[in-house]
């Protein structure tokens, strides 16, 4: 059993209550003011994504543990451990204070995308081909991408809220 397919079987036996705070193994970003939850099995890329997007200039939430609350109709993320620091495989943990010139941080974020990484390239993920995906009883957009150590998934992320921003708006950037 793979640990995202793992995840989804214990989130089904657990059965939170919406209003019960749920902690998970993710990363959180804000990409254009969209809050951005990063999934994926450990080595999928998830922190290396957030480092470049940080490097873009994007917003960061949380590395590794983020704590999941519903209120207000809505589902925010907050750093749950470590709050301003990020883990990458190989280098250890980094000090973003100390890495980063642009020092965008934020406690929380309202969650409006959730993007899976999955490192084996058996499929072809495209953004116009997006899923579902239920967190404390919320409905999230959930996009899957495939062979992530191959892609340029900060910008494949970019695109994808770029998206998300442009349908809110009732325009879809993928038709002619």
């Amino acid at each position: 059993m793979t640990p995202i397919h793992f995840t989804k079987y214990l989130l089904k036996m657990m059965k939170p209550s919406p209003a019960d705070p749920m902690i998970i193994h993710a990363n959180c970003v804000e990409v254009h003011g969209v809050g951005i939850l990063l999934l994926g099995p450990a080595g999928s890329g998830k922190s290396e994504t957030t480092l470049a997007l940080l490097d873009r200039g994007h917003c960061f939430i949380a590395d590794d543990s983020v704590k999941i609350i519903a209120k207000n109709k809505a589902v925010y993320a907050h750093a749950y451990v470590i709050n301003q620091a990020i883990h990458i495989s190989g280098i250890g943990l980094i000090n973003l204070n100390n890495l980063l010139l642009n020092k965008n941080f934020k406690d929380s974020t309202r969650i409006d995308l959730c993007i899976n990484l999955h490192p084996e390239a058996n499929h072809e993920s495209k953004l116009d081909e997006t899923s579902q995906t239920i967190l404390l009883d919320h409905t999230l957009i959930k996009i899957d991408f495939y062979h992530c150590q191959q892609r340029n998934l900060a910008l494949l992320i970019e695109t994808a809220a770029k998206c998300f921003i442009s349908e809110k708006k009732e325009y879809n950037p993928a038709v002619l």
